[in-house]
């Protein structure tokens, strides 16, 4: 009797032991799964802040796009077209314009909207150079004009509509 209730007590003694151990892991697993939650959640909030910062940023470039094009290009192009002595300032302005656009063809170059404007400004540039008699500046930037159009990323990016652009920009 004395050997059976020995075994007995050993055998509730493994069982005790074996559920403190049981239990511990239990706690680990948990403890596992809420940090690998805790961990996924702040994968997904970074993940959402990066997508949003990323749209944040294309807006921006956008915006700077259309700052160039508006307060550069277009004023240097339309609005002093027409205004006697000011082609040196026009020339500045488009000089300005096109390094704007060849820092944002830097940064984006498989853009096809950004090597459109980029070739368009080239293109500016290049006929104010030509009125100002610089004819062999006119001539080097409608060379670079025609380096950008017929580079492949130009015409395998872009969309058609810019592709005709592309070829419009220097005709």
């Amino acid at each position: 009797v004395r050997s059976m209730a020995a075994v007995v007590l050993m055998g509730v003694v493994a069982l005790a032991v074996a559920l403190v151990f049981i239990e511990r892991a239990r706690r680990d697993a948990v403890s596992a799964w809420e940090q690998t939650t805790i961990e996924a959640r702040r994968a997904e909030t970074e993940r959402q802040t990066a997508d949003r910062l990323r749209r944040l940023a294309e807006r921006n470039f956008q915006r700077a796009l259309r700052a160039v094009d508006v307060m550069l290009t277009r004023v240097a192009q339309d609005d002093l077209a027409h205004v006697p002595g000011l082609l040196p300032v026009r020339r500045e302005l488009l000089e300005e314009a096109l390094a704007l656009y060849k820092e944002f063809l830097a940064q984006r170059r498989h853009d096809p909207t950004v090597r459109l404007e980029t070739v368009k400004a080239h293109g500016r540039v290049g006929e104010i150079q030509w009125q100002l008699g610089r004819h062999a500046e006119a001539q080097k930037t409608y060379e670079d004009v025609i380096a950008l159009v017929q580079s492949g990323d130009a015409r395998n990016n872009a969309s058609p509509a810019v592709r005709l652009q592309l070829v419009g920009a220097f005709h």
